[in-house]
């Protein structure tokens, strides 16, 4: 996740009626204090995934709410992962009400998940598929790595036992890996 951080969407919610209501509808709708965690957090509390997920949710469309203030308006829109679930709002395929709703459902899950089978994720830069493939298959002695994600050439989210992604993070560099 990462894009997560303290004071995120403070400077919108001053600035812009529909960013606000945007926040105040999260804090509503979630009841997990999203405009609080997001403004002055604690960073351990924003970091966790059932938090961070809604965080970065409410930002995006606080951030379109702002836009479509000023009339503008896109014409196309894409997301991925939980900008998928924004993408869908931006289009008006669901409400905000039932994004955030979804997205709320969607971090608690991802946490209990996370928490029931404690793992670990990286981001390896400038291999291959095949190379890919080959360096998770010459760590399962450490543990269960695979991808989770071709993001684009080069660029692959592996996920896995934490002693197997550690393990690649030692190995991925000497094989040209980034």
């Amino acid at each position: 996740q990462a894009s997560q951080y303290v004071g995120m969407g403070q400077d919108l919610y001053a600035a812009s009626e529909a960013a606000r209501d945007v926040f105040d509808l999260a804090d509503e709708i979630l009841g997990i204090g999203l405009k609080l965690l997001c403004f002055s957090g604690p960073e351990a509390a924003l970091k966790r995934t059932s938090v961070t997920q809604p965080a970065v949710f409410t930002h995006s469309l606080a951030v379109l709410g702002m836009l479509e203030g000023k009339g503008i308006r896109p014409d196309i829109v894409s997301g991925h992962s939980v900008g998928e679930i924004g993408a869908l709002v931006a289009a008006g395929v669901i409400s905000l009400e039932d994004g955030l709703r979804v997205v709320g459902i969607r971090g608690k899950a991802m946490q209990a998940a996370g928490e029931g089978r404690p793992g670990k994720m990286a981001a390896v830069f400038g291999l291959s598929e095949k190379k890919i493939g080959e360096l998770c298959e010459s760590v399962c002695d450490a543990g269960v790595v695979s991808p989770a994600n071709y993001n684009c050439p080069g660029q692959v989210v592996l996920s896995g036992d934490r002693a197997g992604i550690d393990r690649i993070l030692e190995e991925a560099p000497a094989r040209g890996a980034k």
